[in-house]
């Protein structure tokens, strides 16, 4: 999957909205149907959010198999932006192989054929 391009668009509320719409029911006693309404927020969805009583509830997909943590991320990306400067930029195949060198020092769990490629796999880099 690639090139997947979503279809839909679900959990297309923002957390702060969905804050606010939890606030309003619990705090000034406004029924779940009218806020979800006005807000425009699935009624199901809201009385989820509001029954698990999560502070800052989950919305949207999470990816299934992501290795770096976004703090890891941000570190590489600034990497690879200060060494794409000195060397006059980094070939896909260069980023990769950062990638699984960076991987192996943080010592993080990541497909198999990365040990047995050296670098990153395609889909990662995409």
């Amino acid at each position: 999957m690639r090139t997947y391009i979503r279809k839909r668009s679900h959990a297309s509320a923002s957390p702060e909205l969905i804050r606010m719409a939890i606030n309003l029911v619990k705090e000034d006693n406004r029924k779940i149907s009218d806020v979800s309404k006005a807000l425009s927020i699935p009624r199901r969805s809201l009385t989820r959010y509001i029954k698990t009583g999560e502070e800052q509830p989950l919305v949207g997909y999470s990816k299934s198999r992501k290795v770096f943590s976004s703090a890891h991320e941000n570190d590489l990306e600034e990497y690879l932006h200060q060494s794409a400067d000195i060397y006059y930029g980094l070939s896909p195949k260069e980023v990769r192989k950062m990638a699984w060198l960076y991987a192996t020092m943080l010592e993080l769990n990541f497909p198999e054929t990365w040990n047995t490629n050296k670098e990153a796999g395609v889909d990662w880099f995409g």
